[in-house]
């Protein structure tokens, strides 16, 4: 798709990309999760922030569901968020993602799996208790 046509599209559908409802239904799926399992730890993952120049117009739309997920895990207790969003945008783009700006390099891929691994060690420390 052309960054133009792209551009056009998200200005004129932006409510729809931010609106409520990815809050509700991932909600949903926490509520899902915890309902089955009351004992169970549910780790949400933040989105990555665009990069390449051709969605950088999306960047709200993505810090946007960044900021929904954190809003989900402070509804639900046992809910953590793992968050790639802040450590993959503190880092030199070409560091961390591959020249398509969206798929990450192999330091990238390490990024996001210490915050996922900082993440399950608290679990695991408190567990252990």
């Amino acid at each position: 798709m052309p960054p133009q046509l792209g551009q056009e599209l998200y200005s004129r559908y932006a409510s729809s990309f931010i609106d409520s409802e990815y809050k509700t239904k991932l909600s949903k799926c926490v509520e899902l999760v915890q309902n089955y399992n009351q004992d169970c730890h549910v780790f949400l993952m933040t989105p990555i922030a665009p990069t390449h120049k051709k969605i950088c117009y999306m960047t709200e739309v993505f810090y946007k569901h960044y900021q929904l997920v954190h809003q989900v895990a402070d509804c639900y207790s046992g809910v953590k968020v793992a968050d790639i969003y802040t450590p993959l945008k503190v880092c030199s783009s070409g560091e961390v993602y591959q020249a398509d700006g969206t798929h990450l390099t192999d330091k990238g891929q390490k990024v996001v799996a210490e915050a996922i691994i900082k993440n399950l060690e608290t679990v695991i420390k408190k567990g252990l208790k």
